[in-house]
């Protein structure tokens, strides 16, 4: 076989150069800014193309929260991407990146998890219709809360997105994600003696009763807490995202899974090594996919991944993929 010289396709066709662009959209009145990835391809040949979706918190369009690490997880998912000829399309949510807050300024603690969502279908709508772009190849790619994201919006876009990908994603709702964190940050304080047994249990207890109360009247109270576990629980229940959190709660990421068109194909990570989003916690979205006979890799164990997509002993900021995630990345995008 003869490779094809630079700028030409094997069968002697002119080709497209790969480029990356800084573009923008609204979103409900919001300029939304992001990044357009074109693989390089044959000329007037239209491509498959994701849109992805980062994760919970003010992450930007490369998979980067504003804590200080930098893993840059959905960059490299691009790259990836576009090595097997997929266009992608990643953006800036609310309050990340270029964006900010955008029509919420001053305002933060009125935005619900509908805002997000109508944000994430303004970029499909803006990726649909750029040229050169395979409308009946359109994918989903999210990591984490934007594995959630991706199953609520696959049952309402049009066209229905012919695959998801799904990277370590918030398979359960999510202060039960919460509560199940805060039990595991319990017990390890227990074990380092920060916290003797029976304070565990109380706080455990403290905990539950106030994730029901938040789930039933909207507030919920820290009176009682060790300082270590109050200051975990208002990480996700407090005044400035109390509206958040109630209505992103309110989604059941099996319920979505459930309604996939069994033509879906769809892969779903989750690392041996991932705290955040524990295997033993995927039980329900792993059931719900297979009741869907959606094709595809399916659910896929890690062994060793943490939660960025690493191997557990590497630093958060790491910028590579675990030779294990390129894998099945590949197996699942290599459809498209």
């Amino acid at each position: 076989m003869t490779a094809a010289a630079p700028g030409t396709a094997a069968s002697g066709t002119a080709a497209t150069a790969p480029t990356s662009t800084e573009v923008s959209f609204d979103a409900q009145g919001t300029t939304t800014y992001a990044t357009l990835e074109e693989p390089a391809h044959p000329s007037g040949r239209k491509l498959p193309a994701a849109l992805l979706i980062a994760g919970s918190g003010p992450t930007d369009r490369n998979g980067n929260p504003k804590t200080g690490e930098s893993p840059d997880t959905l960059r490299l998912v691009a790259d990836l991407l576009a090595r097997q000829g997929i266009a992608s399309l990643r953006f800036d949510k609310y309050f990340s990146g270029k964006t900010g807050a955008g029509r919420f300024a001053g305002k933060a603690s009125t935005i619900t998890v509908d805002d997000f969502l109508d944000q994430a279908t303004a970029a499909y709508s803006f990726l649909r219709g750029r040229p050169g772009i395979d409308p009946g190849k359109l994918l989903l790619v999210g990591h984490s809360q934007g594995g959630k994201y991706a199953l609520v919006l696959a049952n309402s876009l049009s066209p229905r997105p012919a695959g998801l990908c799904l990277l370590e994603p918030g398979d359960l709702r999510l202060l039960t994600v919460h509560e199940l964190q805060l039990d595991e940050h319990i017990a390890g304080w227990v074990r380092s003696g920060a916290l003797t047994s029976a304070a565990g249990r109380q706080n455990s207890r403290l905990v539950h009763a106030q994730i029901v109360s938040f789930r039933t009247t909207g507030s919920a109270t820290t009176s009682g807490m060790a300082p270590q576990v109050a200051r975990a629980f208002t990480s996700v229940i407090n005044p400035n995202n109390a509206a958040y959190s109630r209505s992103d709660d309110e989604l059941v990421p099996a319920t979505y899974a459930a309604k996939l068109p069994s033509s879906t194909k769809v892969l779903m990570t989750d690392g041996t090594r991932d705290s955040k989003i524990p295997p033993s916690s995927t039980g329900p979205l792993v059931s719900a996919l297979r009741r869907a006979h959606v094709s595809g890799p399916g659910y896929r164990l890690i062994k060793g991944i943490d939660h960025d997509l690493h191997l557990a002993d590497q630093p958060d900021s790491t910028q590579v993929l675990a030779p294990a995630v390129v894998d099945v990345i590949d197996s699942w995008s290599k459809e498209f």
